[in-house]
């Protein structure tokens, strides 16, 4: 019989990939959409990384300087880095599932906002609006002619944690 060790960090990458296809819809955090922020602080919060209470619901730069205050910053990208682009202040957030590819909440932008959507649209209108627009949570290369801001190492903490 074999036995596999599974690690908290194969079990946040399968969460997260049970998050393929959602909407993105901007300032959504769970449910049936998420934006880029918003998946981290879903997936932050099941595999509890929140330290306090005072980092329940952070951006993307939140996300990563949270991390990299506490030792957490990386140069290479591997599975289960967070990852942000844009200097000099991260504007976007998505996880890494390897040195190339990463999971992200994106596509959309603030075109996404549901206060955007059509009076007479329902919230499940909307958010299928969005998939066909190609707003949603997907695989996306990490090499997109965007400036990496920052890349860190959640699983650093909780690997100082547990020794």
């Amino acid at each position: 019989m074999i036995h596999a060790r599974i690690t908290q960090r194969e079990l946040f990458m399968d969460h997260l990939a049970r998050q393929l296809g959602e909407a993105y819809c901007w300032g959504a955090n769970g449910g049936t959409a998420q934006d880029c922020s918003g998946l981290v602080t879903e997936a932050m919060r099941t595999f509890r990384f929140l330290i306090d209470d005072g980092h329940q619901d952070m951006n993307a730069h939140g996300w990563l300087h949270y991390f990299a205050d506490r030792g957490c910053t990386v140069e290479t990208p591997r599975r289960g880095c967070l990852i942000g682009w844009d200097n000099p202040h991260a504007g976007h957030i998505a996880v890494c599932t390897d040195r190339f590819f990463c999971i992200e909440a994106g596509g959309g932008g603030s075109w996404t906002d549901y206060k955007n959507k059509p009076s007479n649209d329902t919230r499940e209108e909307w958010r299928r609006y969005c998939i066909e627009q190609g707003a949603q949570v997907c695989v996306r290369s990490i090499e997109r002619n965007r400036t990496v801001h920052l890349i860190v190492d959640p699983f650093k903490v909780m690997e100082a944690d547990h020794g």
